[in-house]
């Protein structure tokens, strides 16, 4: 009997030993991945008809999703302030894409001082290595 029942426990054993290994192609270790800091800040005056600045600074897997705004991260602000940033971490090695757009938002009711709306843009490619965070800083005149 005993001699049955060694093989039939090896067998069991490697079974669960092989079930168990780790499979190393779908392990998303963040050891391997980086991360992106984006500063943005701007000048420009602040019109009469100032109620905030409206700040969007998003991150695409192409020029495509940056021209169309479709970002898989994004920050926006309205905010007084000249500056906003944006972080995201646990990004695989790879080239990604990012665009920062500022816009003059002006007060209700007040129509004076076009030139302030227009906004301000900018985008450009950045590559993530693994194991480090790129900075990128933005100025925008």
């Amino acid at each position: 009997m005993m001699n049955k029942l060694l093989p039939l426990v090896c067998v069991t054993c490697m079974i669960l030993f092989i079930s168990c290994e780790k499979d190393n192609e779908t392990n998303t270790n963040t050891l391997n991945n980086g991360g992106v800091t984006i500063s943005a800040v701007w000048t420009g005056e602040q019109g009469p008809c100032f109620a905030r600045y409206e700040c969007t600074i998003g991150l695409g897997y192409s020029s495509t999703d940056i021209a169309n705004e479709a970002y898989f991260a994004r920050s926006s602000l309205q905010t007084g302030n000249k500056s906003s940033s944006l972080s995201k971490s646990d990004l695989a090695p790879g080239t990604y894409y990012y665009r920062v757009k500022v816009a003059y938002v002006k007060k209700d009711n007040c129509d004076s001082d076009p030139k302030y709306f227009n906004a301000k843009i900018r985008s450009g490619a950045f590559d993530i290595t693994a194991g480090e965070t790129t900075k990128i800083s933005v100025i925008l005149n």
